[in-house]
């Protein structure tokens, strides 16, 4: 097996080949929610391509909160973007100016009721390669316990559950669990566990 460990310091690898932004036209704002741009880039050798798209989304946590007794702190809420109800973990976005893990510890809070003792990062990853659509910080917060009721404060209806450990992988793999970073967290956990 190949062990690359951050590739990017040798001399002559695709580190040197970034493309270049010539142009930036944005298309579409609203702000803080998401901007939309059409970019002007020329690429490493030259050619130049007008009509590359880039999405601007707001940084975002996604947070794996387990009791004392090992339960995962789930929500159960209808998600309009793949139009039906999903188990999701708390999470949201990262307010201007917040440190990521405040803003975990802030939706957490918000969303569950429930405060946790220690935290985790289990990494930040960016949403899509090409079009860029948000960087999530992924946490795993242990010891958490109920502290005040729910209050998210906005348009979501949800119900907080707890599940077990096999219980949240089985609810990942039989597709329960229907959004993508809301799996990654899921996976990262398990991976940081072992």
């Amino acid at each position: 097996m190949t062990n690359i460990v951050n590739d990017n310091r040798r001399p002559g690898t695709l580190k040197d080949r970034k493309w270049r932004v010539q142009r930036r036209e944005e298309l579409y704002s609203m702000v803080p929610w998401l901007a939309l741009y059409k970019e002007t880039v020329e690429l490493p050798n030259g050619k130049i391509i007008d009509d590359y798209h880039q999405l601007d989304l707001p940084d975002f946590t996604v947070v794996v909160a387990r009791t004392p007794n090992g339960e995962t702190i789930v929500v159960r809420q209808y998600k309009h973007g793949v139009r039906r109800i999903s188990l999701t973990l708390p999470g949201g976005m990262v307010e201007a100016d917040e440190i990521p893990v405040v803003a975990a510890q802030r939706e957490l809070l918000e969303e569950t009721g429930y405060a946790a003792e220690g935290w985790q990062h289990l990494g930040s990853f960016t949403s899509h390669g090409n079009l860029g659509a948000g960087r999530g910080h992924y946490y795993q917060a242990i010891n958490a316990l109920r502290i005040q009721p729910p209050n998210s404060g906005d348009l979501e209806e949800m119900e907080v559950l707890l599940l077990s450990k096999y219980d949240l992988i089985a609810s990942s793999w039989n597709g329960n669990v229907a959004l993508l970073n809301h799996a990654l967290a899921i996976s990262l956990s398990q991976l940081h566990e072992r």
